[in-house]
């Protein structure tokens, strides 16, 4: 069974359409997980569902986690378009004419897929280097931000219409580790993006790379609120105890 088909969304983000001048970053760095926390039968998938923090004044997410159940593939659809997407590349992807996307209180009908494993907004991007500055730099959903070759033994970048969401898989992908050059290959992770803002990043096969990947979300506000000389909001889990199950 797939997480799609039978998993559900627990919830909706319903108050995406309220903007805000400043807005939560969330990220999760992988050099401080485990091998192995990661896909498998460990961490399955991570739900994100957006709302107003009218006290603050800022659009955040509310995250939790499915874990521990290998019954739960992903899903990879029957119909798909693979993107032209090579090594540190990126594709632009036009949105189906019913569908936008919420993202931060923004509304987007376009969005740019990046083989490094995130999706960018307003800006295609094509770095490899994970840190918090570039996961930052963008309006971004960094699915598995790192060294990733889609190019290789058989990879591929994937977009499809799912109605009600739209999904991007990087299936069975190599990633690189830029210490000693190794590689991981035949990994396979996805996003998928429902139309009330909610996310969900999946992962079936993806190993923690040793070159500190990045899961997350950023509004891109990091170096506007920098100038304005306010403390950019970002919130960091280093541990995937914090996170609830859904």
């Amino acid at each position: 069974q797939s997480v799609f088909e039978d998993y559900g969304v627990l919830g909706t983000g319903g108050d995406h359409d309220l903007a805000a001048p400043t807005n939560t970053d969330w990220y999760l760095p992988l050099a401080d997980l485990a091998v192995g926390d990661i896909g498998g039968d460990s961490l399955n998938v991570l739900e994100m569902r957006p709302h107003r923090n009218s006290n603050a004044d800022t659009i955040e997410y509310n995250i939790c986690k499915v874990s521990g159940h290998s019954e739960y593939n992903l899903y990879i659809p029957p119909q798909y378009t693979a993107l032209p997407t090579g090594d540190d590349d990126a594709a632009h992807v036009q949105l189906p004419d019913d569908f936008s996307f919420p993202f931060y209180g923004e509304e987007f009908s376009d969005m740019f897929v990046g083989s490094n494993g995130y999706i960018t907004f307003e800006a295609a991007d094509m770095n490899y280097l994970p840190s918090e500055q570039s996961h930052r730099s963008k309006k971004r959903i960094s699915v598995m931000f790192t060294d990733v070759d889609p190019t290789e033994s058989g990879g591929e970048v994937q977009f499809a219409d799912l109605n009600s969401a739209v999904a991007v898989t990087w299936r069975n992908v190599t990633l690189r580790q830029p210490d000693d050059h190794s590689k991981i290959p035949n990994q396979t992770f996805q996003t998928i993006l429902f139309k009330d803002g909610t996310i969900w990043m999946g992962f079936e096969s993806a190993l923690q790379p040793e070159s500190g990947a990045i899961i997350g979300l950023s509004s891109g506000a990091a170096e506007r609120t920098q100038q304005q000389g306010k403390p950019p909001g970002v919130q960091v889990t280093r541990n995937l105890d914090s996170i609830q199950e859904c």
